[in-house]
C-alpha cells in the first residue's frame, strides 16, 4: 500500500497489488496525497491499500481460477509475486547479435538473399566464381538496421532506468524510507504526495491534510493510461480510513490482505475485496475501480 502526501506533505499509507489492468506488472499499495487541498487550501495526504493482482471482481469461489490474495506487510506471504521493475527494452549487449539476427533472417527477403549469397560462394553452381555478391547489399541493409535497432533500444534502457529509479516512500521496519520504484514489492505501504506519479498499481486506503480534512477522497489525472486530462476522484471505504487513522504506527500495525482477480487490459473495471484481518477474519469489504490507484497516475489533490 502506498500513500501520498502532499509538499514535505504527510501522506500516510498504501499497499501495493499485483498489476491490474495493463499488463502482469507487480505493485504495491500505496496511498497518495497532494500538497494543497484545491478546495481548502490545506496541505494534503493519501493513504492507499493494495491488492494482489489486477482488475477483474473478487466472487465467492476462492479457487477460481486466476485469483490472488495480497498480504499487507508481509513480505513472506506475497513472495510468489515479482517486483515492480519495469524493462521495454529488447535486446542486451549479451544477445543482440543473435538475437537481431534471428529476427531479420525470419524476414523472407532477408532469408533469400542469404541463400542466393551462399549459392554464389558455392563455386560447382555460381555463376559469379565464387564470389557472393549479393551478401554486398544484404550486409549492408542489416548493418544499418542493426544500428537504428540498437539505438532504439538503448533508449529503451535509459528509461527504464529512469523510472526504474523514481523515488517513492516505503514503509520498512516501521518507519517511510525514501526508495526507488523497483523497490516496490506487493504489499509495500508507501507514501505518494501531491504532484507525484503513482509508482505502481494500488488500492487507495486514506488521504490526509493539514487539518485531516476529506481522509477519503483524492483526485488523480489519468492522461498517460487514456489520454483524459480531466481530474478523476478516488474515494477511499470508510474502514481503512478509520484503520489508518493513527498515522505511521497504524501503517505499520495494519494488517489485513486484498483479493482479486488476475490483470486485465480494462482500466476503468476493477472487482475485489479487502478483508481487513490478515487471519481472514475480518470485516471484507467491496473495493471498485474508484478505490484503485494505476501506475502512472499523477496524484494532482
Amino acid at each position: 500500500m502506498s500513500s501520498g502526501g502532499g509538499r514535505p506533505a504527510h501522506g500516510r499509507t498504501g499497499a501495493s497489488k499485483s498489476g491490474h489492468g495493463r499488463g502482469k506488472r507487480n505493485g504495491a499499495r500505496s496511498r497518495s496525497g497532494g500538497d494543497n487541498d484545491g478546495r481548502s487550501g490545506s496541505a494534503r495526504r493519501v493513504d492507499g491499500g493494495g491488492s494482489d493482482g489486477g482488475g477483474g471482481g473478487a466472487g465467492d469461489d476462492d479457487d477460481d481460477a486466476g485469483y490472488r490474495q495480497c498480504y499487507a506487510n508481509s513480505p513472506d506471504a506475497n513472495a510468489e509475486f515479482g517486483g515492480n521493475s519495469v524493462t521495454t527494452s529488447h535486446y542486451t549487449a549479451w544477445n543482440f547479435v543473435p538475437v537481431f539476427l534471428f529476427q531479420q533472417f525470419r524476414r523472407f527477403a532477408n532469408a533469400y538473399f542469404l541463400v542466393v549469397s551462399c549459392l554464389q560462394a558455392w563455386p560447382a553452381v555460381s555463376l559469379t566464381q565464387g564470389v557472393p555478391w549479393a551478401a554486398l547489399p544484404l550486409s549492408f541493409v542489416l548493418s544499418f538496421d542493426a544500428l537504428i535497432t540498437a539505438m532504439e533500444d538503448y533508449e529503451r534502457h535509459q528509461a527504464d532506468a529512469r523510472d526504474n529509479s523514481k523515488r517513492v516512500r516505503i514503509l520498512r521496519d516501521g518507519a517511510f524510507e525514501v526508495l526507488t520504484w523497483s523497490d516496490v514489492r506487493v504489499g509495500d505501504i508507501c507514501e505518494v504526495r501531491r504532484g507525484e506519479t503513482i509508482p505502481a498499481d494500488m488500492v487507495f486506503l486514506r488521504a490526509r491534510t493539514d487539518r485531516d480534512e476529506t481522509p477519503d477522497m483524492c483526485y488523480v489525472q489519468t492522461a498517460q493510461l487514456d489520454g483524459e486530462t480531466n481530474l478523476k476522484l478516488r474515494q477511499a471505504v470508510p474502514e481503512t480510513v478509520a484503520a489508518l487513522s493513527g498515522g505511521t504506527e497504524a501503517c505499520a500495525d495494519f494488517r489485513g490482505f486484498v483479493e482479486c482477480e488476475a490483470p486485465t487490459e480494462f482500466f476503468n473495471k476493477f472487482d475485489g475485496v479487502i478483508d481487513m484481518g490478515a487471519s481472514g477474519a475480518g470485516a471484507r469489504v467491496k473495493l471498485e475501480a474508484s478505490q484503485t490507484l494505476l501506475r502512472g497516475c499523477v496524484l494532482r489533490n
